[in-house]
């Protein structure tokens, strides 16, 4: 198992290999995003591996959970998932249950 970061060959910020657990990640995009916004990438794509989860909106929701509870910015998950998916009505509908997801949320701190 291991990180490659591509210098931008990859049409994704971040994805998973299911048989070698090998995450790629493309540079141009991901440094011009904030440490919020990278985690939530990230622990989306592990999602996928961790549990062999094809359902994006699973990982959508579970990335935002392990986020939320480490104190990220609401506004920064929100900016993330509206902002890196390409727009289409399955993504539409991701991103609404995100939104839910986050505002649902209810802080300890």
């Amino acid at each position: 198992t291991g990180m490659l970061v591509s210098p931008g060959k990859i049409s994704t910020p971040a994805r998973i290999d299911h048989d070698t657990a090998e995450l790629q990640c493309a540079r141009n995009q991901m440094k011009n995003f904030t440490v919020p916004i990278n985690m939530a990438i990230l622990c989306h794509e592990y999602k996928h591996w961790r549990n062999d989860d094809t359902n994006e909106t699973s990982c959508d929701l579970w990335s935002c959970m392990v986020c939320l509870g480490l104190v990220y910015p609401k506004t920064e998950l929100i900016y993330a998932f509206a902002n890196i998916f390409h727009d289409n009505d399955t993504n539409i509908k991701r991103i609404n249950e995100v939104k839910r997801y986050i505002d649902s949320h209810k802080s300890t701190y």
